[in-house]
């Protein structure tokens, strides 16, 4: 049987009302109240419905920004992007924000439902998430308005923003075959996640739409494993002459395997990439790439919630960014 606010309140000895304050996050509510209300609402599994009370409610609304396995470098800024353009657009609409950084064995500690309830969470967005992490398959029940960076949206309150990854990965293939290559490898990322997927789906539709084999290798979105790999792959299929890598991380990785091979890169071998990343027009050669605006993707994402928040909900499920293809010095013509 579903718990309600009734069922709460009832355990809790208060009002309906008080309970509803609690969760709406009016600060005339006692601390000891407050704390008995979470309490007894944590224990009945009740979980209130943040669009039910962002229609009610108009005058507060609390985003987190979920980050599952945060890892940033001086290659990898793609986080620091995407929270920059949600924090940007959070303080524009005057939207408390709030960041929690997560992995595997902290997602088994504490539910997504239990940290949203504790802190009077309004929305989400999540970034860094396979579609078998604990907090992903929590979705389909938890009932609060999220936007999935990268995932496409399966859960009923779940909404997806990303590039068209399928469009662009054939975008780059067909600007590899403009230029003359035919034999054209590519370097995926990790197989369970939905940009690999996407970007390999794109890859695969331009060869067979060119008539043209198909070779994918896992990369696993590894500097360090594809300048390994990329030796393995030519030595494998010396008729490849050029590269379509899954990221720029793994594009700057295999450079330096073709290299390492006393090979040059794009006079033997071309190397496009994939995210546009700030080092890729630093490397030698500097790296023809995809560019996707994470920091514009970040900005959307919070201004879709905020849509959500106040609409209720939305037609549109999925939402794509725009992107280019850069051309820099890492492919030339056969």
């Amino acid at each position: 049987m579903k718990v309600t606010i009734k069922d709460v309140a009832q355990k809790a000895g208060v009002s309906i009302a008080t309970v509803s304050r609690v969760f709406n996050g009016y600060d005339d509510i006692g601390l000891a109240t407050k704390n008995k209300v979470i309490e007894v609402a944590k224990e009945l599994g009740y979980v209130p419905n943040a669009a039910a009370r962002a229609l009610s409610s108009k005058q507060y609304k609390k985003i987190a920004m979920v980050i599952n396995d945060l890892k940033v470098s001086r290659t990898n800024t793609i986080p620091l992007e995407i929270l920059t353009g949600v924090y940007e657009m959070a303080d524009m609409h005057d939207v408390d924000y709030v960041l929690l950084l997560t992995n595997n064995r902290d997602q088994e500690k504490k539910s997504l439902s239990q940290y949203c309830l504790e802190n009077n969470i309004s929305g989400l967005v999540l970034h860094g998430f396979s579609t078998a992490d604990p907090y992903l398959l929590e979705l389909a029940t938890l009932k609060i308005p999220n936007l999935l960076i990268d995932i496409h949206p399966e859960a009923a309150d779940s909404y997806g923003i990303a590039v068209n990854n399928e469009v662009a990965a054939y975008q780059a293939t067909e600007f590899l075959i403009s230029r003359g290559h035919r034999a054209i490898a590519m370097i995926s990322g990790k197989s369970w996640a939905q940009v690999s997927k996407d970007r390999e789906s794109g890859y695969q539709k331009c060869m067979a739409d060119h008539h043209l084999p198909t070779f994918i290798y896992e990369g696993l979105f590894s500097e360090e494993y594809s300048e390994e790999l990329v030796k393995d792959i030519l030595s494998d299929h010396p008729e490849i002459t050029a590269l379509f890598c899954a990221s720029d991380l793994m594009a700057i990785g295999a450079v330096k395997g073709i290299q390492a091979m006393n090979l040059n890169v794009p006079q033997d071998i071309s190397v496009i990439g994939f995210d546009d990343i700030a080092i890729a027009k630093y490397v030698t050669p500097s790296l023809t790439t995809i560019k996707q605006d994470m920091h514009e993707i970040g900005r959307r994402s919070c201004e879709i919630l905020l849509e959500i928040l106040d609409k209720g909900q939305i037609d549109q499920k999925q939402f794509y960014v725009k992107h280019s293809l850069i051309e820099r010095e890492s492919v030339s013509s056969r």
